[in-house]
This record gives structure tokens, C-alpha cells and sequence, in this order.
């Protein structure tokens, strides 16, 4: 392959892959199954209109203050899809 082609294949890799929502939130109970925590977790379901409380294994850490599982939680799903009180 020449340079043009490894570039081309390059940027395709460097850019995000879209999920689908039944993907997003596999990944996203993958990387929440991780984590301890004492602060529960509701998942809410925009299709249905529902919201549910996780299992207390899904629960997360909010003391550390450096808000990281809620950051890369955004990073997965979408910022303006992940809300802290």
C-alpha cells in the first residue's frame, strides 16, 4: 500500500465509531460493571419513557470529586445523556 492509502486507513480508524443504542448500552454496562460505588445509578429508557434503578453492582463512585466514571460514562453514550445530582 502506498503512504496516500495508510493515511486514508489512518484517519478512518482515528475517527468514532457510531453505536447503535443496544451497543451504547452494553458498553456502557460493561464499563459500569467495573466500578464500586455507593450512589445509585438510573437508566433512563428515551424509547419507552421509563427509568429504572440499577442493580447495586452498577451503582457508582461519586465521592472521589474527579467525576471519571461519569466522564468516560459520556464518552460512551454521549455527554448530554449522562446527568449527576
Amino acid at each position: 500500500k502506498d503512504n496516500t492509502e495508510l493515511d486514508m486507513l489512518k484517519q478512518d480508524s482515528e475517527q468514532p465509531i457510531k453505536l447503535s443504542p443496544a451497543e451504547e448500552y452494553k458498553k456502557a454496562m460493561q464499563f459500569l460493571a467495573v466500578f464500586d460505588g455507593l450512589t445509585p445509578l438510573y437508566i433512563h429508557f428515551s424509547d419507552t419513557k421509563k427509568t429504572v434503578k440499577a442493580p447495586t453492582k452498577l451503582w457508582v463512585d461519586t465521592v472521589s470529586g474527579d467525576n471519571y466514571v461519569a466522564k468516560k460514562l459520556g464518552e460512551i453514550i454521549g455527554e448530554e445523556n449522562v446527568k449527576m445530582k
